[in-house]
């Protein structure tokens, strides 16, 4: 049963958490469909953590970007235990929880990676500079779906680190 869609913060909502671009019109159904386990408060909170990102790549790059905002699009978000499951994986994912696979856009592919080695300088260490959950990076691949890069968000309660 499809939900209805709402913010949940000012530049993210439900149905971008539960349909992301990088999931199958097959895995946005699935998601319907277990919507039941899927925790909206998680996934408020992790879109609130994406806020400070967003604000923080616009201040640092939107004059490189001739005034343009620049936006996070999801590319996954939540993903029921059914998908993962589904897809021969273990099911122990935070997209089971909440979490967002995000990319820049609005932006040129040069600027994109340009935001991307910035995250990466800032979220990457294991400190308490470094991003307090699970983050990693996908880096641009010249050809295929995810040529940009992405990023990856999770609010777990520890540090974690890994490359795509």
């Amino acid at each position: 049963m499809k939900k209805p869609n709402y913010k949940l913060s000012d530049h993210f909502s439900f149905h971008e958490f539960i349909e992301g671009e990088a999931i199958p019109t097959s895995g946005h159904e699935m998601n319907w469909k277990h919507i039941g386990q899927c925790n909206e408060a998680k996934l408020k909170e992790m879109a609130e953590a994406l806020e400070p990102i967003r604000k923080l790549i616009n201040d640092e790059f939107q004059d490189k970007n001739n005034g343009v905002e620049i936006g996070l699009n999801i590319n996954a978000g939540w993903r029921c235990l059914q998908w993962e499951l589904s897809q021969k994986r273990s099911g122990k994912s935070q997209h089971v929880i909440a979490a967002a696979d995000v990319y820049p856009t609005n932006v040129s592919d040069k600027l994109a990676l340009e935001i991307l080695e910035f995250l990466y300088e800032l979220h990457w260490p294991q400190t308490q500079k470094g991003w307090r959950g699970g983050f990693a990076i996908a880096w641009p691949k010249p050809k295929g779906k995810f040529n940009k890069g992405f990023v990856h968000y999770d609010l777990r309660g520890s540090q974690a680190r890994w490359l795509y």
